[in-house]
């Protein structure tokens, strides 16, 4: 005898798992599983490992579910109903969720002929961790260490802020906490004075256009010095020029905003030390106004040759590398 109720069971196909993407990951890792028979069900779960959870139905041969907290890589199953789940089984790997601290440097000129920035962080992979400009573009990075990466960036020449995270599942990114900037190019055009002597330090004022206030503001003599510079306006910074141990000579100064790309040089001259032995007359009108020769070595043209007289100035006029002419100020 059998009851007059009755129960529909339905027999179906087992899932079946072929890919999982990506096929590695940490805690909150979504996995996109395919396969076949994945009929939505109110019981369509996901195991991973030993921990059970709840899947997305997409289409009958893809779901997605969220993996849970992992401490090593775990094979994943689908079960429709709770119960049985897929004979066959893919392995998810675990990697650890890169972390970015710092980038360097944080600013490139648009000029830049190569663009690249130093990641700082943890958890980069070699051959794992990508790296991704903005929301798009996807570059493979130098490896250098776990936690020291070489990112390239596209030829994208305007200016402002730009996004740049890495990731190694291409599904988690990390973010610094601060932005890449594209920045105008530096550009030099005056600077005071251009020239001192060889044997003593100089401080220089320098205008121009684009300078930021930043630690990494620098002048560059001959490329092979690095200085310090001291930020006034965006159109002015003042640096102090070193001794020149190869004498009297032509010096070409370059300024950075980041430490890494210069600006086109300007040129400094360093020059013999001024000497003066005589003048003539010795003495003038109190009015002033009197025209004096003064002799001496190491004089040259410039146009802002002067005289000084106590606290005063007046326009020296050069006749020789040995004689100036002055003008006795009142």
């Amino acid at each position: 005898d059998y009851s007059a109720d009755n129960i529909t069971f339905t027999v179906q196909k087992n899932s079946e798992v072929y890919t999982i993407t990506p096929d590695f990951g940490n805690i909150g890792t979504p996995v996109y599983i395919h396969g076949e028979n994945f009929t939505l069900s109110s019981n369509l779960l996901c195991k991973f490992g030993e921990d059970v959870v709840s899947a997305t139905h997409v289409n009958d041969t893809s779901v997605i579910c969220v993996a849970p907290r992992l401490f090593r890589s775990v094979e994943v199953e689908v079960s429709r109903n709770g119960l049985d789940f897929s004979s066959n089984k893919k392995t998810l790997s675990i990697v650890p969720l890169p972390r970015v601290t710092s980038i360097d440097p944080r600013s490139r000129p648009i000029s830049a002929y190569t663009t690249f920035v130093m990641v700082h962080g943890s958890g980069f992979i070699n051959g794992t961790t990508i790296c991704r400009f903005n929301l798009t573009y996807h570059s493979v990075p130098v490896f250098y260490s776990d936690t020291l990466i070489k990112c390239f960036i596209p030829p994208i020449r305007h200016e402002g802020f730009h996004q740049i995270s890495v990731t190694n599942n291409l599904i988690e990114y990390a973010l610094p906490k601060v932005h890449f900037e594209f920045r105008k190019d530096v550009k030099l055009f005056k600077i005071y004075p251009y020239n001192g002597p060889w044997t003593l330090q100089t401080t220089v004022t320098i205008q121009g256009t684009n300078f930021h206030n930043s630690k990494l503001l620098q002048c560059s003599l001959d490329e092979n010095y690095i200085i310090d510079a001291l930020y006034v306006t965006p159109t002015q910074i003042v640096c102090i020029l070193p001794t020149s141990p190869a004498g009297p000579r032509f010096a070409y100064i370059r300024v950075s905003n980041n430490g890494v790309d210069f600006s086109a040089p300007i040129e400094f001259k360093y020059t013999e030390i001024i000497t003066l032995t005589s003048v003539s007359p010795t003495f003038g009108k109190n009015a002033g106004g009197n025209k004096i020769q003064v002799y001496g070595n190491n004089f040259y043209y410039s146009s802002y040759l002067q005289c000084k007289f106590g606290d005063y100035y007046s326009y020296g006029y050069f006749v020789s590398s040995t004689e100036i002419e002055c003008i006795v100020p009142p």
